[in-house]
């Protein structure tokens, strides 16, 4: 099932809010939080710009003695390093259009359900929906890299250990039997006590009714705006660094014929010495 976040009761969204950005909520059996620092794109920004300043007069000086066929790996370096940058840039004004959201973005497992929020959207598994788990330990030429639990879909959780990882899926297997018993025996006090989702389980009506919009929201970015956002920076550095590529390859000919003859003439003959 999948929603918006803004679509959900008042108190749910609460709930969530609480529960995502609290510590040690007893609430979340695991957790796997996206990777937020809003400082990132600012740094990926001056790093992609710098790289591009760099590439853009390396081939501008070379491009008037070297072809340019010859510094392609420089050019595609200039197209990624725009991409970067322009990703960025864009990334930053859309913060300010779409402001972050009031919880934690990633994906969560509860007593009640596996949850994934991301953009403003939430998809929700619930826990008597759970298909049989999946451990897997990777490792790398023979060494331990980490487990990582699969419970369907996008619900995957990452561990540095397998004990914690046998751990937490066993207590979410035990978490499943036990919110199955507390539904059927339709005790509501128990549910309220473990599920952020509470109102929605009991009353089976996941999204508010039409009204005003109270409580904490997120700002919904939609997915033409996503994608967008990767596609317009793959364009824009591919049509800057090949616009460069065509400009040096016909504006520089003449310095590069001279260059070629500079190179290509023989050395001057010396004059026979007479003793």
């Amino acid at each position: 099932m999948k929603l918006r976040f803004n679509e959900l009761p008042p108190r749910v969204r609460e709930q969530l809010v609480a529960v995502t950005t609290g510590a040690n909520d007893p609430r979340v059996l695991a957790r796997s939080a996206s990777f937020g620092a809003g400082w990132f794109k600012y740094v990926t920004a001056i790093a992609g710009l710098v790289a591009a300043a760099y590439c853009f007069q390396f081939v501008w000086t070379r491009g008037q003695e070297v072809d340019p066929v010859h510094d392609k790996e420089v050019y595609a370096g200039l197209a990624a390093s725009l991409f970067v940058a322009f990703a960025s840039i864009i990334g930053i004004v859309y913060a300010f259009v779409w402001k972050p959201p009031p919880y934690k973005e990633g994906i969560y497992a509860f007593h009640s359900a596996l949850a994934k929020l991301q953009h403003g959207e939430i998809e929700i598994l619930p826990i008597a929906q759970l298909p049989r788990p999946t451990l897997v330990q990777v490792r790398r030429n023979g060494a331990y890299q980490h487990t990582r639990l699969e419970l369907g879909g996008p619900f995957t959780f990452y561990f540095n250990g397998q004990p914690l990882a046998e751990q937490t899926c066993n207590a979410i297997l035990q978490a499943k039997v036990n919110f199955i018993r507390m539904t059927a025996a339709r005790d509501d006090r128990s549910i309220y006590e473990v599920d952020p989702f509470a109102e929605c389980t009991i009353s089976g009506q996941w999204k508010a009714p039409p009204g005003p919009l109270t409580g904490p929201v997120a700002a919904f970015i939609p997915p033409a705006a996503r994608w967008g956002r990767w596609l317009g920076a793959l364009a824009l550095g591919a049509v800057f660094s090949g616009g460069l590529y065509a400009i040096i390859d016909g504006s520089f000919e003449s310095e590069r014929a001279a260059a070629r003859r500079k190179y290509d003439s023989p050395p001057p003959s010396k004059s026979p010495h007479h003793y």
